[in-house]
């Protein structure tokens, strides 16, 4: 296993979308099992519109962030209406080696114009675990682009960059300038890191270095985009992690499901083995069914490079079809499958996906969950609107979303041993008894006085 483990143990928004405040922590943190390696499930239910996407949206700004990429070119419609500034922030747990430590990354998001944001600020705090015990907090780095005096805090941490010397001093004016020109992280810009302490005893090094590989290793974010993909049926996006002991790759891979696909050779040798992998564990999920690559031999990739030609087929018994004809709900199991097995198996992956239930029966959605809950390592967090999931894993891992946007997400209350969940949130819509309304109630008269007015308009 990695010397690195990181964990997510909490996320709060604040003017982020529709949710002017929101605090939620995972279900280890809240226990204070966090240091154990097993699995940490949380579902977020919740009415449409209500804040569920704003979590996993959230987490894909964090993956951004630390690993120095540019926010979207849309960032300014992800702060809340009404609102000047948006505010996310993450608490962490970090094991290096022998060392533990718990962190806290918090930045918050302005309005320049009406097309761009600015990361005004910045702040990574920590605190060491010494048998348990948590020593006092301190301050990592803390940045502040409108600041008017040193360009980060505590000073000794500038100064340990800088090292007095002029040219150094010259690199950090120019990642604060490259930072708010490209909206992107000062503290985790390439400019600054080129400036970190390659010591591997550096306290600096090691949370910058831990938390910027835990964002490209082990962070994986699935947006409602992945699953448009699919659903307008011409590709599938493949997501992917994969070690062989001396490499690692990750990232997606796009499918064509409209004609056969073409990757380059060393691509392809990576993808045949993770094909491999996912048939170990799609048969028991969808009894029958296995996925073959039929290959159409070599051919050049549009950069010159050598490539094989291939398809995607499925196959139940005897009976052989392009994946393309497979469900909606087949497809994206098999578009995240490897994540999946990569978070199963690993404590320290993160796999966040928007909307897990469109498409896939809500039986095999209910026993996917159990069985990660039950014996899986790693963290997976998880919007849906299938309602099969609170009979199949713990109170502690579901979320609701409220219909207060100073208090959007909430644990339900009152819950009882013998309680069924799915029943007790059906009744809490209905009836209340929470300490926040779950639902904002439709009129049946209203929704049929709304659709006889259209059609009379439509009949003018």
């Amino acid at each position: 296993m990695n010397n690195i483990y990181v964990r997510i143990l909490s996320i709060q928004l604040d003017g982020f979308k529709n949710v002017n405040h929101g605090k939620i922590d995972m279900p280890r943190f809240i226990s204070g099992d966090y240091t154990d390696e097993v699995s940490d499930i949380l579902g977020i239910y919740g009415q449409n519109g209500s804040g569920k996407t704003a979590i996993i949206d959230s987490l894909a700004f964090l993956k951004d962030m630390m690993m120095g990429k540019s926010l979207p070119k849309d960032t300014v419609n992800y702060i809340g209406k009404n609102k000047e500034a948006a505010t996310l922030k993450f608490k962490f747990y970090l094991k290096k080696h022998e060392n533990e430590f718990l962190l806290s990354y918090e930045f918050s998001i302005i309005k320049k114009d009406a097309e761009k944001v600015e990361i005004k600020s910045e702040i990574i705090k920590f605190s060491k675990l010494e048998s348990c015990k948590k020593l006092p907090e301190s301050a990592l780095i803390k940045y502040d682009s409108q600041s008017k005096g040193t360009i980060f805090t505590p000073k000794y941490r500038y100064e340990q960059l800088s090292k007095g010397n002029k040219e150094n001093e010259i690199k950090i004016n120019v990642a604060k300038i490259v930072s708010i020109k490209e909206q992107k992280s000062f503290i985790f810009s390439e400019e600054l890191r080129e400036l970190w302490n390659d010591d591997e005893e550096d306290i600096m090094n090691v949370i910058l270095s831990s938390l910027r590989l835990f964002a490209i290793t082990d962070l994986f974010v699935i947006r409602n985009g992945h699953n448009g993909i699919i659903t307008l049926d011409f590709a599938m996006p493949f997501s992917f992690k994969y070690e062989d002991g001396r490499n690692l790759s990750v990232g997606d891979m796009i499918l064509s499901l409209s004609e056969p696909t073409i990757f380059k050779t060393k691509e392809f040798d990576i993808f045949k083995i993770m094909i491999q992998e996912i048939n170990f564990v799609i048969g028991a999920l969808i009894p029958g069914l296995s996925i073959i690559i039929k290959e159409y031999g070599l051919q050049t990739t549009k950069d010159g490079k050598d490539g094989i030609r291939f398809e995607l087929l499925s196959k139940r018994g005897e009976e052989v079809i392009p994946l393309r004809y497979e469900s909606e709900g087949i497809k994206k199991i098999i578009s995240i499958l490897n994540l999946l097995i990569a978070m199963y198996n690993n404590p320290s992956v993160c796999v966040a996906v928007d909307e897990l239930d469109a498409g896939v029966y809500e039986y095999l959605l209910g026993e996917l969950l159990g069985v990660i809950q039950e014996t899986g390592k790693g963290q997976f967090i998880f919007t849906s609107h299938n309602l099969r999931p609170l009979e199949m894993i713990n109170k502690s891992s579901l979320i609701f979303t409220t219909t207060n946007p100073e208090n959007r997400y909430i644990r339900l209350t009152n819950v009882k041993n013998n309680n069924n969940l799915r029943d007790l949130y059906l009744r809490s819509i209905n009836l209340g008894g929470q300490k926040e309304s779950i639902y904002e109630p439709t009129k049946t008269h209203e929704i049929r006085r709304t659709f006889r007015r259209a059609g009379r308009l439509l009949n003018e």
